[in-house]
C-alpha cells in the first residue's frame, strides 16, 4: 500500500515538473501573443488537428482532435519561434492549443 502511495505521488510530481518545464520553454520562443475575448473560428484543415497542452508542437496532446470544418471558440493567438521560422498556435476557449494551418 505505501508502495502504491509513493508511485502515486512520484507520478504527480514527474507530471508537475513536464508541465513547469514545458511552459517555461514555450514562454521564451513567443514571437508574438494576442488575447481577445472568445471568438468563433472555422478549422480549416485539410485533416484533423491534434488539440496539445501547450502551444509547441512537442506538447503533449490531450487525446481532443479538431475535424476540417468544425467550429470552436478562441480566446489566443500566439506564434512562437521554432525550426520552422515560427508557427501559429490557438488557444480554445474550452481547453487545450491548437496549431493553425
Amino acid at each position: 500500500r505505501d508502495m502504491e502511495k509513493w508511485c502515486v505521488a512520484l507520478t504527480e510530481h514527474c507530471a508537475l515538473a513536464a508541465i513547469d518545464l514545458s511552459q517555461r520553454l514555450v514562454e521564451s520562443s513567443v514571437v508574438s501573443r494576442e488575447t481577445f475575448d472568445a471568438v468563433p473560428y472555422i478549422v480549416d484543415a485539410a485533416v484533423g488537428i491534434y488539440v496539445r497542452e501547450a502551444p509547441d508542437v512537442a506538447a503533449p496532446r490531450t487525446g481532443r482532435g479538431l475535424m476540417p470544418g468544425e467550429e470552436v471558440e478562441i480566446v489566443e493567438r500566439v506564434v512562437v519561434d521554432d525550426a520552422k521560422g515560427g508557427r501559429t498556435f490557438l488557444r480554445l476557449a474550452d481547453g487545450g492549443w491548437a496549431m493553425e494551418r
